[in-house]
């Protein structure tokens, strides 16, 4: 994203977040004291598509409007997202989220996010029924045309996907139901060691950059996470928007099936 576009993102940002207030918030008297009342959700909704009246607001998301019909953006403008983890995939999927028009977002990150930490959360918004997207492993890769959004049970080649699944199955019963952003393409680096000029294996903390967050041992193409976060900013706000999307299925073959179809086809 270059600087014109991210001076655009948090102009917008502000702007939002100065009309979100002057329409969500009103100064009532009660006992002679002034209070602010902040508006409830269903009013939060009503605020939200008001946002598209304001010609700042509506210019900046022109494209989308054309794209989506103007019905259909005020339901993405009157939604309520939360971004979980802000690093190399999040941070992408936010700011587009932001861009495209989502009226409310709820950053979180502490960057100690370990697997029984990913599974833990997907549990409890599976049994609240949140709509929930996660990603899974982006380190260790470099091919974007295999990137895939599927059910989690489908995801393969991915080992933070085989974890996650054999907990949910094993500890709580869930097999799938959960879609996830995640890539067909096998690690093609491996993890980095723990090992000194000396060739002696060291404590991992040493490779700490800053003391208490998580070790950096998975060799990670920049470009990646972000595509992965573009990716799931884009089923997010299509979900959001209520388009009918068909995501490609995830068909995989070993080498004889590949070596079949290539002598069908010649």
């Amino acid at each position: 994203m270059g600087e014109e576009g991210s001076g655009a993102t948090f102009a917008l940002l502000r702007l939002r977040r100065r009309l979100v207030l002057k329409q969500c918030a009103n100064d009532v008297q009660v006992n002679g004291l002034k209070e602010q009342r902040v508006l409830g959700s269903s009013d939060h909704v009503n605020a939200g598509a008001d946002l598209l009246m304001d010609e700042i607001v509506s210019e900046q998301l022109t494209r989308n409007i054309q794209f989506f019909g103007m019905e259909h953006q005020k339901k993405v403008i009157s939604s309520y997202v939360v971004v979980i983890g802000l690093g190399g995939v999040g941070s992408h999927a936010a700011s587009m989220l932001l861009r495209s028009g989502v009226g409310k977002l709820l950053l979180v990150d502490f960057d100690q996010v370990s697997v029984s930490s990913l599974t833990g959360m997907l549990l409890q918004q599976e049994q609240m029924g949140l709509k929930v997207l996660s990603a899974t492993g982006a380190g260790a890769r470099v091919d974007p045309t295999r990137i895939r959004v599927a059910d989690l049970r489908v995801s393969i080649n991915d080992p933070l996907s085989r974890s996650v699944r054999h907990r949910l199955k094993k500890h709580y019963g869930i097999e799938g139901g959960i879609p996830v952003v995640f890539s067909l393409e096998k690690p093609t680096v491996k993890l980095l060691p723990f090992e000194g000029a000396s060739g002696i294996e060291e404590n991992p903390s040493e490779y700490q950059i800053v003391p208490g967050f998580r070790v950096r041992i998975i060799p990670v193409l920049g470009t990646i996470p972000a595509i992965f976060g573009q990716v799931m900013a884009t089923y997010v706000i299509t979900q959001l928007s209520g388009l009918q999307i068909h995501m490609e299925p995830v068909v995989n073959f070993d080498l004889d099936h590949y070596r079949v179809l290539h002598q069908r086809l010649t």
